[in-house]
């Protein structure tokens, strides 16, 4: 299975994608196929993990666009999965136009 893994250089603003083939096995969660690259194909990867039961939330990461947790996530859940997110507006380039009051206010 194919991984593309966006990376950022470390001190610069450059930023590219790299692919990985990681090959499949029963049980492969995301965070595993990313143990998997850093500790045989490219071990300048780093990423976030602590409790790998899916309690911490430290692995929480973008999966073809949509978040999950790494140490809970099967690879082939995802392996074949379309996804249709809507615009979110919080990243959208239009400022918000109505104030939303908070519970503090």
């Amino acid at each position: 299975m194919k991984f593309k893994v966006f990376r950022t250089e470390y001190g610069t603003k450059k930023s590219r994608y790299d692919t990985f083939e990681v090959p499949q096995s029963p049980g492969l969660t995301v965070l595993g196929a990313l143990f998997y690259i850093q500790e045989h194909l490219d071990n300048s990867l780093s990423f976030r993990y602590s409790c790998r039961g899916a309690v911490c939330g430290s692995c929480g990461i973008l999966v073809n666009k949509f978040p999950v947790l790494a140490c809970r996530t099967q690879v082939s859940d995802i392996e074949d999965s379309k996804l249709e997110l809507k615009p979110f507006v919080a990243l959208s380039s239009s400022p918000v136009s109505r104030y939303v009051p908070h519970a503090c206010d």
